[in-house]
């Protein structure tokens, strides 16, 4: 119990279902359901104390992950509940041939063909049909499926958390089950056949030399975020937070006019994503083009009012153009939002000393050296000669 609750742990959001998982090993193949003692009541009362736990675990994870936030007004639940079906197929046959994986799948920007959520509901029916007419003779048939899709449950879009269609991580437990009832049922059928061990020898072998490639292009994908997000653009369509992150990544390297298409490209897909505005205003104000950045900065500011890297980024760049009062109320305004930087701090402190405040300029440089008390540059501001010839939007 206290290794699932551990692995729980790790997937986050599919440790509430581990009570559930637990009741299915009870079931098969510990047998507990047939046995007098202690009972079925007993059996589903003995999981109270790892529900508790779950409950306790997941609670924790979304006050941590404050950015991970249930979304129920995405989009209705009609949509959610064919995606989910949708989805259920398609990490199904990820199982079984896992290629094009993606470090995130996007919404497509049309619903799928009615057949396709048809064709889902019935094969996903008929597994489900199967297994449990199969369940007295082969138990871990019915255990393995409904591990699969209970596990799943959290996850699988009918509560929306985040924005992604489906997401590969979340298969790594509920796979477990499709393992188990698979592992189980060859050792069923070769049960008692002659030469049964050497032929599953070598159709292991010839599994595993058939995975090989695809294990080893998924994994170099992941050698870091450039590839990663460029598979993920190539193995899925119109997707805006490849893209964003894609180039953010290229701007930290200094490569901007790499950069800046990619964060185009996810504006021409999401109009209103605030973050590649943000992130687009900052890539054309390394590049001195202060005019276009703030306009991007301000669209991030109108899309979510407490962006308080925005609010500080907008307030750098009018700085940078002089404009020093609109500059400190935005400054200003950033601090007040929780950016506890130095550089905010900084460029604060050189607005405020531009239009006079020399008082309140002081207080800023003393908390960015606090920040950061190493800081000669920081300490030299507090010279008022210093502060007076060092430009508002410099660094």
């Amino acid at each position: 119990m206290l290794a699932l609750f551990a692995c729980g742990l790790m997937a986050k959001q599919m440790l509430v279902t581990l009570p559930f998982v637990l009741l299915l090993l009870d079931y098969w193949p510990l047998g507990r359901f047939d046995r007098p003692e202690p009972g079925r009541k007993a059996l589903v009362l003995e999981k109270i104390p790892a529900l508790v736990m779950a409950l306790i675990a997941s609670w924790v994870v979304l006050r941590v992950q404050k950015d991970a936030t249930v979304q129920l007004d995405v989009m209705p639940l009609g949509q959610r509940v064919i995606n989910a079906l949708l989805s259920y197929v398609s990490y199904l046959g990820d199982f079984f041939w896992p290629t094009r994986l993606a470090a995130y799948y996007p919404y497509p920007k049309q619903a799928p063909p009615s057949w396709q959520t048809a064709a889902a509901v019935v094969l996903l029916a008929t597994i489900t049909v199967t297994v449990w007419k199969l369940r007295a003779r082969r138990p871990y048939l019915l255990v393995g499926w409904l591990w699969y899709l209970g596990m799943l449950v959290p996850v699988i879009g009918f509560i929306q958390v985040g924005n992604q269609r489906m997401a590969d991580r979340y298969t790594y437990l509920p796979e477990m089950g499709l393992a188990v009832a698979l592992t189980w049922l060859i050792a069923d059928l070769a049960a008692g056949k002659k030469h049964a061990r050497p032929l599953l020898s070598a159709g292991a072998a010839v599994v595993l030399a058939a995975l090989l490639p695809a294990a080893l292009h998924a994994t170099a994908a992941w050698k870091n975020s450039e590839t990663l997000w460029e598979s993920a653009l190539t193995h899925t369509s119109d997707n805006a937070f490849a893209h964003n992150n894609l180039g953010t990544f290229l701007a930290h390297r200094g490569r901007l006019a790499q950069a800046v298409p990619h964060f185009e490209e996810a504006l021409r897909l999401e109009p209103d994503n605030y973050l590649a505005h943000n992130n687009l205003g900052v890539a054309l104000m390394i590049q001195n083009r202060l005019a276009e950045a703030i306009v991007h900065y301000q669209k991030a500011i109108a899309l979510r009012s407490d962006y308080g890297d925005a609010e500080a980024n907008l307030g750098s760049a009018l700085a940078g153009q002089g404009r020093f009062q609109e500059a400190m109320s935005h400054l200003g305004r950033a601090v007040g939002l929780g950016v506890d930087s130095e550089d905010v701090h900084v460029k604060l402190g050189l607005v405020l000393a531009q239009l006079g405040r020399d008082a309140e300029a002081t207080d800023q440089f003393k908390k960015a050296l606090a920040i950061n008390p190493g800081d000669a540059r920081v300490r030299s501001y507090l010279t008022p000669a210093s502060t007076a010839a060092t430009p508002a939007g410099g660094k």
